[in-house]
């Protein structure tokens, strides 16, 4: 579950990120005559990921930053909608809706407490991880959070 809520906070502040994907083929390696080095690169990809960052808490960890929000809003998982479906039957819609708020409630609120773990990750975040996460597709972020914080 971790792994999962990483995934989509980082990928929802990843704007930009084909821009990003280029930085590391994009420069050589070396910093002479002004010319970027993978070090600045990796750094420059650290800053996106911190601004990213702000942004989604401040969309997120608010009323409605999920609940409202179809992109986000968390619903109940694929094996709980025959249970959903027959409390809903039983004229208790109401109370399976309370609960998805309250699941997204939770959710708006961990944003906030989540953002010193995912500001810590970015600090400490290597020039192979910082790279990594550009450059190793969907699941990047899944991995470095295994590796680092779960």
């Amino acid at each position: 579950m971790k792994k999962i809520f990483f995934a989509t906070i980082l990928s929802s502040f990843l704007f930009g990120c084909e821009v990003i994907q280029q930085l590391p083929q994009a420069y050589p390696q070396n910093g002479s005559n002004g010319i970027i080095t993978q070090a600045e690169a990796a750094q420059g990809i650290k800053e996106a990921l911190s601004q990213g960052l702000a942004k989604a808490v401040l969309q997120l960890n608010k009323q409605d930053g999920f609940f409202g929000n179809d992109f986000y809003k968390v619903l109940l998982p694929p094996d709980a909608v025959k249970i959903e479906n027959t409390l809903r039957g039983l004229g208790l819609g109401s109370m399976v809706d309370k609960a998805i708020l309250q699941i997204n409630r939770g959710a708006e609120d961990a944003v906030g407490y989540a953002k010193p773990i995912f500001v810590d990750a970015i600090k400490s975040m290597t020039l192979s991880d910082a790279i990594g996460l550009v450059k190793n597709g969907d699941t990047s972020a899944t991995h470095f959070s295994g590796k680092n914080y779960c």
